[in-house]
């Protein structure tokens, strides 16, 4: 584990900062860091065909989207990395206030909410000030972003669109940790299954309320922009409608914490065996699918609003709970087995040179919020190349995207290395000596007690 700088300005020491982005550090778990550069990489690629949508026209995007070859369907399922990031946070941050109300009984709010805000603030205030300085749309709405409720914005007015995530998991830290301490019950992993299941029922409530969403195709809520931002804004953006995937990672927190013993033995059973590997198939089944979803014929849901629904209500919890198994599946396991166990299931870590895995899970939150810029700002070159004739041949989807996605994603990553050089890591740098100072400020009182 690094030590916390013990000077401040040693929070921004480059060398310091550069031995930290690309060395290995025994205190990050290797799944998760594995988990992060998966849920980035989908995301990202999601975004660079998504983004089409607002470089050609309607027609262009859907011909584009249709003629989408086989092998690349599964791009366009690639918004599962949010879900992926959802169920990640809530295991971290659950794990973390779990752990301290199982220590001292309560959760030190003002240490939390600061530790929340130093890692998000620098990096996002400094994508704010930049989509600002390019006059990008509704830039006079960034007060939301500032406040962590542009998720509330239409999305059609929203300025950062891409980052109604944040908000959303900052609304819910807000409340987590105060409804984890009212919960601290002996049956508090009892609520947090029953709130859960009641984010199911939610879902249903808010696409019940919302009938033109509820009544409308699959292919209107990719292809018609008035369904597609009623949809967002309904069932896809909100904290009421997305808390069940955050709530799931909470879940997996506290069997790893409060149950451990009970869930390897389970996980070692018949039983835990079959239920990772249906966690697997639901895994690659949810992203594989996802890209046929918005299909012209409805072969999936057989032409039945019921049908439709019912996916979009339970897809996105069945997802996140296949995530947690696979996760906990690797968490729980210690030494030899774990080692093979990660093996098995999230491949090795590089550990010669630059740990490949860890490197891309430090840089995925300042990649996340920055690639946008470098997509939009590339697409405008790659799309005016596109024709039907090259999608029919498959040319553009196997030459000019591959290209397209490596490209950007190479000048997002250098990018990210000198944001999180520069601000992410020398305030994540000043968070942890802040935190050790205040530690140690309370230890002669706590002695004395």
């Amino acid at each position: 584990m690094q030590r916390a700088p013990h000077r401040w300005w040693q929070c921004f020491s480059i060398k310091n900062n550069v031995n930290a982005l690309v060395g290995f550090s025994d205190g990050r778990r290797v799944n998760l860091d594995v988990w992060r550069s998966l849920a980035m990489f989908l995301v990202y690629v999601f975004h660079c065909f998504f983004y089409a949508r607002y470089t050609l026209s309607p027609a262009e995007f859907e011909y584009f989207y249709s003629n989408t070859p086989l092998l690349l369907k599964w791009v366009w399922a690639g918004d599962r990395g949010v879900d992926i990031f959802f169920v990640i946070s809530g295991f971290l941050i659950g794990n973390m206030l779990l752990t301290e109300l199982k220590n001292t009984g309560e959760v030190a709010l003002k240490r939390f909410y600061f530790r929340r805000l130093m890692r998000l603030i620098p990096v996002y205030w400094l994508a704010m000030l930049l989509y600002f300085l390019v006059g990008a749309d509704s830039y006079h709405q960034l007060w939301a972003n500032t406040l962590f409720v542009n998720n509330m914005i239409p999305v059609a007015n929203s300025a950062m669109a891409w980052c109604w995530s944040l908000a959303v998991e900052e609304q819910f830290y807000l409340i987590l940790p105060l409804l984890l301490y009212w919960l601290r019950a002996k049956r508090l992993l009892l609520w947090l299954l029953i709130i859960g299941v009641l984010s199911l029922f939610v879902r249903a409530l808010v696409l019940n309320a919302g009938p033109a969403v509820a009544v409308a195709s699959s292919k209107s809520v990719m292809f018609d922009t008035a369904i597609f931002n009623q949809f967002f804004d309904l069932l896809y953006n909100n904290l009421y409608t997305r808390f069940g995937e955050l709530i799931v990672g909470v879940v997996g927190a506290y069997l790893r914490l409060y149950c451990a013993e009970k869930s390897r033995s389970f996980l070692r059973s018949y039983a835990g065996k079959a239920a990772q590997g249906i966690a697997w198939c639901l895994f690659f089944s949810f992203v594989f699918y996802g890209g046929f979803q918005f299909d012209a014929q409805s072969i999936f849901y057989m032409d039945s609003v019921l049908i439709k629904n019912t996916y979009l209500v339970v897809n996105r919890l069945l997802f996140a709970l296949s995530v947690v198994v696979i996760v906990l599946s690797v968490s729980l396991f210690q030494g030899g087995e774990g080692e093979q166990r990660c093996r098995l299931t999230v491949g090795r870590t590089i550990k010669r040179g630059v740990n490949f895995w860890g490197f891309f899970a430090k840089l995925s939150y300042s990649i996340y919020v920055f690639h946008p810029f470098v997509i939009f700002a590339s697409s405008q070159w790659v799309y005016k190349f596109y024709t039907p004739e090259l999608a029919q041949t498959g040319v553009f989807y196997y030459g000019y995207m591959p290209l397209f996605v490596i490209i950007t994603l190479l000048l997002s990553t250098i990018a990210s290395v000198v944001i999180y050089l520069l601000v992410e890591k020398p305030f994540l740098n000043l968070r942890e000596m802040n935190t050790r100072e205040s530690t140690l400020a309370v230890m002669p009182a706590a002695r004395a007690s």
